[in-house]
């Protein structure tokens, strides 16, 4: 319930809002370091989009860097020995790129909250599908 909570302070997207103006994305983690190469899905989370993918990019990582306790404990619930040294990506849809996120950044000071929709994964799993 605390995470229904938790998600409650958060805007999403408006309803009726066009799918072509939304950018979706996979939340991925791994253990930080050259023998970790596996990735593990954290959630999905649907943005606004910008206009182009570097935009798009930049409004989802604020997103998610709002949104960082909420993410933090999905992390902890999904993968509990993973440890705290963690590397996250995100991965828009269809693209094989990876950008990396820095879940410690600070979030621009004054910045409105980005509207999103996150939706976590019931158990973890590997990456890909």
């Amino acid at each position: 319930a605390a995470a229904v909570e938790e998600a409650a302070k958060y805007p999403a997207i408006e309803k009726g809002t066009e799918p072509e103006a939304v950018a979706t994305y996979n939340i991925l983690v791994k253990k930080t370091g050259p023998l970790n190469i596996t990735w593990n899905g954290v959630g999905i989370i649907q943005v606004p989009k910008g206009k182009d993918n570097k935009e798009s990019n930049n409004v989802c990582k604020t997103a998610v860097i709002q949104r960082k306790e909420q993410v933090l404990a999905e992390v902890e619930r999904l993968y509990p020995k993973m440890g705290t040294k963690r590397d996250f990506v995100i991965q828009m849809f269809e693209d094989p790129y990876a950008d990396p996120l820095d879940i410690n950044q600070i979030p621009p000071e004054g910045l409105a909250l980005v509207p999103a929709d996150v939706k976590f994964l019931t158990k973890g799993k590997r990456y890909p599908y």
